[in-house]
């Protein structure tokens, strides 16, 4: 038995002819076709990764004739699968080393290899000011989030308004009510993550009150001095103060200073009369 080989340099289908030729000059031949199959072409698409979710691997590897019909896939040493497209979750920041593996359906075989790197999720954060009130509330919002100018945002103000994309927004609240303000932020890397805060639009409740009454005579002199504090939700700028005395002697007098809703609305008052 005789054997020849020869190299293909192209896949294909080629017809291959063998004829015999005896020493008494018989001749016989014999015809098939040969199918030659490409090597496999390994490829996968490298896109940035984030930390904490989940990553999907994507084969992109190609052969000219026949199908692909096994894949190896190792990310450093620290994970293997045999998927087509795989799921990965990372657990630190870094870049790792990917190695494909294909094999087409004749066992043909090609590989490649990778680097992904990992990125940090954004940590977004923020504060509004002020952190309540009445409506219509115009609240100021600043943006603290780590990775500041490498994210774009996403605005939610938690009353079926279309949000804001902007950095830093403003917002007008026109009516009562807790409302959740969420911002989600997405780093250039495509990592996303988001943080939810709520405030207090609350109905407009005049309130003022006495907290305190202090009294003391010295030298044929009444000296009465009062604590006040702005127990509701708008500012006050008049209190109109009276003081009885024991003989029924009122004294009144108006104070015409802001007094504030919240913890800069307790103040104390002197009489002058």
């Amino acid at each position: 038995m005789l054997f020849r080989s020869h190299y293909y340099v192209y896949a294909g289908t080629y017809t291959v002819t063998l004829t015999a030729l005896s020493v008494d000059g018989c001749v016989s031949t014999s015809t098939k076709d040969v199918v030659v199959s490409g090597i496999p072409v390994a490829d996968f698409v490298s896109s940035p990764a984030c930390i904490h979710a989940p990553y999907q691997f994507s084969d992109n590897s190609t052969v000219s004739n026949g199908s692909i019909t096994r894949w190896n896939w190792t990310v450093d040493t620290l994970y293997s699968d045999t998927v087509q497209n795989p799921l990965y979750t990372f657990d630190t920041t870094g870049t790792y080393s990917v190695n494909l593996v294909v094999y087409s359906d004749i066992g043909c075989v090609d590989s490649v290899r990778k680097n992904v790197t990992v990125h940090p999720l954004p940590v977004p954060n923020f504060s509004y000011t002020p952190q309540y009130g009445n409506p219509p509330l115009d609240v100021t919002f600043t943006n603290l989030t780590d990775l500041l100018g490498q994210c774009q945002y996403a605005w939610s103000f938690g009353d079926n308004t279309s949000g804001s994309t902007l950095q830093a927004p403003h917002h007008l609240y026109l009516d009562t009510g807790r409302y959740v303000i969420q911002l989600i932020a997405t780093s250039d890397f495509g990592c996303v993550d988001s943080i939810s805060k709520g405030i207090y639009v609350i109905k407009p409740v005049l309130d003022a009150a006495v907290t305190s009454v202090t009294a003391s005579y010295t030298n044929n002199q009444l000296s009465i001095q009062a604590g006040i504090a702005n127990l509701g939700t708008v500012d006050i700028d008049s209190v109109i103060m009276q003081a009885k005395l024991q003989d029924g002697t009122v004294i009144q007098e108006v104070y015409n200073q802001l007094l504030p809703n919240g913890s800069n609305g307790i103040q104390s008052y002197d009489f002058v009369a």
